[in-house]
């Protein structure tokens, strides 16, 4: 037996399990009714199936959207007063924490998904360091705001996305802030395994409760010897954006309508993250 009594998960919605309640065949409109089924998530979703196995209890802090500020926010949040902070600490965790997509904003207690500005899935500009904006692109912004009189976030994340945002930049401080929170939860003596989700980051240095390997979709696709032309950028925003997400779903992991992992891939999930989780415990 092992001391500790929690799994706390944080992530978006691979984390949490929006899906799981997809069955073969059924329709985009069935399967929005029951997208985010909580009892299904909660038990066939990896957190759940780890829960079980490793006889813990988990608490989720993980949510469909979520961004990774929002994330940081919340355990920022927590550890800011004393009687949550006390109560986080008195559960005995194992933290589990996914790192989900830099194309998204936390934005005034709210998750924005950037990259649904674009109608073409296949325009990753915000990606591309060398982008030059040109005068064109002020004129689409001017445009845009005019439209969107009444859509403050959609202004707010038109000129972020634009003219501030840097991905090289966001994976920066994903990772000082991961190595915060080591030394955090190292001095509380609380465990914590992070991993990338389904994108492979370039950290400017190395983690050391970060999961080996690749990303998780990554990795549930070479485990299962799936074959794959391309690892481009996913953004998981219900289109399917590069050939890992077509392999995925051609073998019955992830779902074609949101693309979201299906039950036989969160139980590939699980016992990717399992190893993690038992030595953690020891």
């Amino acid at each position: 037996m092992h001391d500790r009594e929690t799994l706390v998960t944080f992530g978006c919605s691979w984390v949490y399990g929006v899906g799981l309640g997809y069955t073969k065949d059924m329709t985009l409109y069935t399967y929005k009714k029951h997208a985010q089924n909580k009892e299904s998530a909660d038990k066939y979703s990896f957190r759940g199936i780890l829960s079980s196995e490793h006889n813990l209890t988990n608490v989720n802090y993980a949510r469909a959207g979520a961004s990774n500020g929002y994330n940081f926010s919340k355990i920022t949040e927590i550890f800011a007063y004393k009687e949550s902070r006390e109560e986080f600490i008195n559960s005995n965790p194992v933290v589990l924490w996914g790192i989900t997509s830099t194309a998204r904003v936390f934005f005034n207690g709210e998750d924005i998904l950037f990259n649904e500005l674009d109608e073409d899935p296949a325009s990753y500009f915000f990606l591309e360091p060398d982008y030059v904006y040109s005068s064109d692109d002020a004129n689409l912004i001017l445009e845009s705001l005019e439209r969107d009189t009444v859509d403050i976030f959609g202004m707010f994340t038109r000129l972020y996305v634009r003219f501030f945002y840097n991905h090289d930049n966001e994976t920066k401080l994903l990772f000082e802030q991961m190595m915060l929170w080591n030394i955090i939860f190292e001095f509380y003596n609380i465990p914590v395994i992070w991993f990338d989700t389904f994108n492979t980051h370039e950290y400017n240095n190395t983690n050391p409760n970060l999961i080996d390997g690749e990303d998780l979709l990554t990795q549930m696709l070479e485990r299962e010897n799936i074959k794959y032309s391309d690892k481009w950028y996913h953004l998981s925003n219900w289109r399917n954006d590069g050939d890992r997400i077509t392999a995925g779903i051609k073998h019955d992991l992830l779902n074609p309508h949101s693309k979201h992992p299906t039950i036989k891939g969160h139980k590939i999930l699980a016992n990717i993250l399992s190893p993690y989780i038992k030595k953690s415990l020891n």
